[in-house]
């Protein structure tokens, strides 16, 4: 029987006709020529790629722009890549219309278009791509380029993760996860997140690791949550790095070892991620784990600040309240304290409200105190809670208010970080009170929710 080449068969695309080629050669797949000049062997797979793309097949065209597209042996060049993809696209490849959404989405070598993104990934994922499939579905999650529907969203999500995606595989376990759609799900967010990390993408192994660190969906396991977190930290995932920092920190699910945390903390810090740079900064400052060096703690803390970190910014007041590194300066700290406390950090606020409290930086404000305790307070913070209530107790910055101040005494003295003498105020607060005023006192506390005032 003699056999005939058609490039078209999946999924092994045999690569015919290419001069001096040997039999094993001609036998190999466009997707592992990309392979080997993605490990540095450029020749002689790019000009066999090219061959193949010159010959209008369509997965060399995909493959060749992909290599234009991330400069894989050739230099980066988005339009040449776009010209690739779209010979493919026009030759039905529904990858390649995949890769024609996302350089409208992001620009690439032309101008950015969501709405155009959205129609090149209905395209492919009609045409049955598990990524156009994925990159639709997150689309309709978001209302990116498109109505927002998770409803259909899911649906689209549902077929990638079905073909074994591992993104849509993660992102459909995140959406059952949080309940995107209305549909809560810990079971089934927890097999296809797994399923995502058996494959080794590094998002779900993260997302993996904490299910099973707080026992989302199945049992808690910190030892197995923090061999997840390792893999997906090993992989580069700046925020694993992160939190492998933390959980050797403090001995989460590992023993502790402060040297390794400033190691991996000093790694996602390099990526630039503001809350590796932020523990970096503390390391430095604690000599945990490092020589105590306060210079290198302002400077980690300086880079994070600078991104816009509430953590980084905190860090920074912290510096100049005590003078850490840096001339010690109230003004400053206030600066820095309420950079951070308007960006939703609850100990920024309760320190700056003891600024405004004491006077120290020239200026003594019982109402800018009140609020800021209160901005603390309202949001769980116990040191706040017990702060706002002396100032209620005590008619500074805001009528005095025994009932009120009883109240937050109580749930400061009830906190997961309780203030020292928080439960001390309450007892001594409460001899002052009638029966009927401590009783509303004691509905106050036991009816408030986080969020909530008295």
């Amino acid at each position: 029987m003699r056999l005939t080449c058609n490039l078209r068969i999946a999924p092994l695309l045999l690569l015919c006709g290419l001069s001096g080629l040997a039999a094993a050669q001609a036998a190999r797949s466009v997707g592992e020529l990309y392979g080997q000049m993605q490990s540095g062997k450029c020749q002689p797979s790019l000009n066999q790629l090219r061959t193949a793309a010159n010959s209008n097949e369509a997965r060399a065209q995909l493959w060749l722009g992909l290599a234009h597209r991330h400069g894989v042996c050739v230099p980066k060049n988005p339009v040449e890549a776009g010209r690739l993809y779209r010979l493919a696209a026009d030759n039905g490849e529904a990858d390649a219309q995949d890769e024609l959404g996302g350089l409208a989405k992001f620009g690439e070598g032309r101008a950015a278009s969501q709405s155009e993104a959205v129609d090149w990934y209905k395209k492919s994922a009609d045409g049955g791509s598990a990524w156009g499939q994925y990159h639709l579905g997150n689309a309709l999650m978001w209302g990116q380029g498109v109505a927002q529907d998770q409803s259909q969203g899911i649906s689209w999500l549902q077929k990638s993760a079905d073909q074994g995606n591992a993104s849509g595989q993660w992102r459909l376990g995140v959406a059952l996860r949080d309940g995107e759609g209305g549909n809560q799900n810990f079971l089934q967010a927890a097999e296809w997140i797994q399923k995502a990390a058996q494959q080794g993408l590094n998002v779900a192994q993260f997302d993996w690791a904490w299910m099973l660190f707080n026992g989302e969906g199945i049992l808690r396991d910190r030892s197995v949550a923090a061999e997840w977190m390792h893999k997906s930290a090993s992989q580069g995932y700046a925020r694993a790095q992160e939190v492998m920092g933390d959980w050797l920190r403090f001995g989460l699910g590992v023993d502790r070892d402060t040297a390794r945390a400033v190691d991996w903390y000093r790694k996602a810090a390099d990526q630039g991620l503001a809350g590796g740079q932020v523990g970096l900064a503390e390391m430095y400052r604690e000599g945990a784990g490092v020589k105590k060096d306060l210079a290198q703690a302002v400077i980690w803390s300086q880079r994070a600040a600078a991104q816009g970190s509430a953590a980084g910014q905190f860090a920074m007041g912290v510096n100049y309240y005590f003078g850490y590194g840096v001339t010690k300066d109230f003004g400053r700290a206030a600066d820095w304290y309420r950079k951070a406390a308007e960006q939703g950090h609850t100990t920024a606020a309760n320190n700056l409200g003891g600024l405004f409290k004491d006077g120290e930086g020239g200026r003594q404000d019982g109402l800018e105190a009140v609020r800021y305790f209160r901005m603390a307070a309202k949001s769980g913070n116990g040191y706040g809670q017990r702060n706002l209530g002396y100032m209620l107790r005590d008619g500074r910055g805001a009528r005095r208010d025994g009932v009120k101040a009883h109240a937050w005494f109580n749930l400061s003295a009830a906190n997961d970080q309780p203030h020292p003498d928080a439960a001390k105020q309450r007892d001594a607060l409460a001899s002052t009170l009638s029966r009927d005023e401590l009783a509303r006192a004691q509905a106050l506390a036991r009816n408030w929710k986080i969020g909530q005032d008295l």
